[in-house]
């Protein structure tokens, strides 16, 4: 129930995207609290690398609605619990003839009814529990399954990492659960996955008189069932998962506090804490009605309002986001508001994790990246930006060293190898932030929040609805970011360095960037805006270098002088950076079609082009080259050419022509033709593209396959020849020939070049060459087609000097 209060208590006035907040504090008992879980370095995984979850497709046939949990915990060895667990559940896939639930194979099953009638039930496997339907069940139909059972559970020791136990403080026993990812079986039987949330839960802890039994949602009745024993019913009436239900009972001392919006509408924030903490909780604990209010501004309002949220002190060292009740770590609250940061990415959880939940553990970053961001932003909003850069920063280096750890490594971040390290919640931080960045704050804060809520509220959302979502919003495909930076992993370590060139008023800024990390499989070279700020006596301006390979330059041009440079001064990227000394460029790639726009029948075809690439460096290098075309759909298909590995020597510029067959069978559309020199295939230096279009009409010869043919590249693979010395005009080659031939020069400075083609009566019949060129070697080809068979002339001027060769075509 929702609570319209006078605010009489020691008001905390804060105005905030419209919101007050009046806090108070009430000692006595009541109330519970609600966990959130997150350990962070402060406690180590929860579970080992490689441990298997259950599939995330859901064939058990039913849909979970309701649970009715029941369950008296003893404080004394052997801990053997006694329960009861109701679940109304609808068949969704029928005939249903079983039930397929969760359950510990450990436990002792009792006895069952389905709709009031006795059946039978068998474990299967270690952790799976078969309900016989005492008739089948049709799809549509409504359905309560009761099972009693008692029986000591499993200790949260490896592999689960989690589950129910035992502890004590100062002599006295507590009780706690913490049962992500999926321990709740170990203690009650369920359907424990993430992805089916219960429509409400209701739970009855019964514990000794001398405790109090914490649990989600509100406490509706505390009754003595019996004598030396108390009955502490919650119930949460929002839908949630089974791993956020949680018990929490001992000795506790309660105290309230409260979160009032500017509807004036009321949330208490419940604390139970050890006795011999409370002094320090209440100090402690002091901040969270100013962080409810900074989240609800930024993310909407709290999203269990009609409830409460609180902590409930527990053994474990971290924390756990149980839903409207957070498990806190005695040992962690002080007066010194060490741990805010924890306080604060649980409170986060409420909206992302237990409102929003992952629907998968594959998905886990999308709980834990994102309450792990919520902590920056409370540092930026509560302390300053620097605050926030510290933040950040401090959360790459926490990722950084979660690469070179036994226990973690490097992995992708979309069903990770581990899920409590570096990567789920500080590199998942990190792409929220990037996921920002390209967005604008604006989108981000006025659209994708909201609507990202809207349309995931108290359900679960996977990373392939995310990315929907954010390509909804923004109107732009994101399958270039989520494939690099969700689906591969890494992140980009960057060598950069700039030169400047004054150019009468202007400045040329010129920058070099080369991405040096080792490639493999999972770790590829990533494709970012990468903003630049370029400092000028007048002031700044920031301009973008759209970086996605291996090697790139760069060239802007300004007015006025530049006084220097920053990369990336915003720190929008996760990466490593080094500044080197100038680079000068050593490839330059051009893939030019003849004949464009290029446009095939769709009986298919081919196209020509030619590929020119010059090695602008002082000695012979030796590169891969081949060829990618991007299809309609989005896919990238090839090597249409290649890989070649070519040696070209110091200052070679050389040019084939080549064709490409389009076959019938290919699908119509727009396709990108790309050009690419570097270490095949991931490693690119320099590219070049140009599109064409397959037609859904057009007749012709039909064309079979995607052959690509033309200008043999074999001269490219002899070895590196020397700088030029002198004007050369090179033998051609193939001569004689039918129809086409290259012909060869060497220019030992930059120069104007004419090459020409005579017959034998002097008569100029083709110019190949006309026009500057740079030092070097150089190649072009003479295309005879349509000339009578017959001696011509090739005739290189330059330099003052002329050499002619004589060409022989026979056809």
């Amino acid at each position: 129930m929702r609570l319209r209060i006078a605010v009489s208590f020691l008001l905390l006035a804060l105005t905030l995207a419209g919101a007050v907040h009046a806090a108070g504090y009430v000692w006595g008992p009541g109330d519970v609290p609600e966990i959130t879980d997150e350990n962070f370095g402060l406690y180590e995984a929860r579970r080992p690398v490689g441990m298997t979850m259950d599939e995330t497709d859901d064939s058990t046939g039913y849909d979970a609605r309701y649970y009715n949990v029941e369950i008296k915990f003893p404080t004394t060895s052997p801990y053997n619990i006694t329960g009861k667990v109701d679940m109304h559940f609808t068949v969704d896939a029928g005939p249903l003839n079983y039930l397929n639930l969760n359950f510990q194979n450990n436990m002792v099953v009792d006895s069952v009814k389905v709709n009031g009638v006795s059946t039978v039930s068998q474990f299967l496997g270690s952790d799976g529990l078969r309900v016989t339907l005492p008739a089948p069940l049709p799809t549509g139909a409504n359905a309560v399954a009761s099972i009693w059972y008692h029986g000591v559970p499993l200790p949260p020791s490896p592999p689960l990492y989690s589950g129910l136990d035992w502890d004590n403080h100062l002599g006295t026993v507590i009780i706690y659960s913490l049962s992500e990812a999926e321990a709740a079986r170990t203690w009650w039987p369920c359907k424990d996955v993430p992805f089916d949330k219960a429509d409400s839960v209701r739970m009855v802890w019964t514990v000794p008189s001398n405790f109090v039994a914490t649990g989600n949602g509100l406490l509706r009745s505390v009754t003595t069932p019996q004598a030396g024993w108390k009955a502490y019913e919650w119930v949460e009436t929002y839908p949630i998962s089974t791993y956020l239900v949680v018990i929490n009972a001992t000795n506790y001392k309660f105290f309230r506090n409260w979160y009032v919006n500017a509807a004036l509408d009321s949330l208490p924030l419940d604390y139970y804490v050890y006795p011999e903490d409370s002094a320090d909780a209440v100090i402690d604990f002091a901040f969270l009605p100013t962080v409810v209010a900074y989240f609800a501004s930024i993310y909407g309002e709290y999203p269990f309002m009609n409830e409460k949220y609180g902590h409930s002190a527990f053994p474990w060292g971290g924390g756990m986001e149980h839903q409207t009740n957070t498990s806190i770590g005695a040992s962690l609250i002080n007066p010194s508001g060490t741990y805010h940061w924890l306080y604060v990415h649980e409170l986060a959880h409420m909206w992302w994790g237990d409102m929003v939940t992952c629907e998968t553990w594959a998905d886990i970053w999308l709980n834990e990246g994102f309450a792990t961001y919520s902590d920056a932003q409370w540092h930026g909003f509560s302390s300053g930006q620097t605050s926030f850069n510290n933040r950040m920063n401090s959360f790459k280096s926490t990722y950084l060293s979660s690469l070179s750890s036994p226990s973690q490594g490097v992995f992708p971040i979309y069903n990770p190898t581990y899920m409590w390290g570096g990567t789920v919640y500080q590199k998942g931080a990190w792409i929220l932030h990037m996921i920002r960045y390209v967005m604008g704050d604006t989108v981000f804060y006025n659209n994708f929040w909201p609507q990202y809520r809207q349309r995931f509220a108290f359900d679960c959302v996977t990373t392939a609805e995310l990315q929907q979502t954010i390509e909804d919003v923004t109107g732009d495909d994101w399958d270039w970011f989520f494939n690099q930076w969700v689906y591969l992993a890494g992140h980009p370590k960057y060598q950069w360095a700039y030169q400047t060139q004054v150019q009468g008023a202007n400045t040329v800024v010129n920058v070099y960037i080369k991405q040096n990390q080792t490639l493999s499989a999972i770790w590829p070279v990533f494709n970012m805006p990468v903003e630049l700020k370029i400092v000028q006596p007048t002031g700044t301006q920031t301009v973008v270098a759209h970086d996605s390979l291996g090697i790139q330059y760069f060239s802007f041009t300004v007015p006025g002088t530049v006084s220097s440079v920053q990369f990336d001064p915003n720190n929008w990227i996760l990466k490593e950076i080094s500044t080197v000394a100038w680079v000068p460029p050593i490839w330059s790639l051009d893939l030019s079609p003849t004949g464009a726009p290029i446009q095939i029948p769709a009986s298919g075809g081919s196209f020509a082009f030619d590929v020119t690439m010059h090695n602008q460096s002082s000695t012979a290098q030796t590169v891969n080259a081949w060829i990618m075309q991007q299809q309609p759909n989005g896919t990238w298909q090839g090597p249409m050419l290649g890989p070649l590995t070519l040696t070209i020597f110091a200052g070679a510029n050389i040019t084939r022509s080549r064709n490409q067959n389009v076959p019938s069978t290919a699908a119509p559309g727009t396709y990108l033709y790309e050009g690419r020199l570097g270490t095949y295939p991931n490693f690119i230096i320099a590219a070049d593209n140009f599109t064409y279009t397959k037609l859904t009409t057009g007749d012709g010869a039909a064309v079979a396959d995607w052959a690509n043919w033309g200008e043999s590249f074999d001269a490219w693979l002899a070895e590196p020849e020397a700088v030029p010395v002198d004007y050369v005009l090179a033998p051609a080659h193939p001569n004689p020939f039918n129809p086409v031939t290259a012909l060869g020069f060497r220019l030992p400075a930059t120069g104007y070049v004419s090459v020409r083609v005579y017959d034998t009566a002097g008569r100029e019949i083709r110019t190949l060459v006309e026009g500057w060129r740079e030092a070097g070697s150089h190649e072009v080809t003479f295309d005879a087609s349509g000339l009578p068979s017959g001696i011509y002339f090739a005739r290189l001027s330059a330099g003052g000097k002329t050499q002619v060769q004589k060409l022989i075509l026979l056809k």
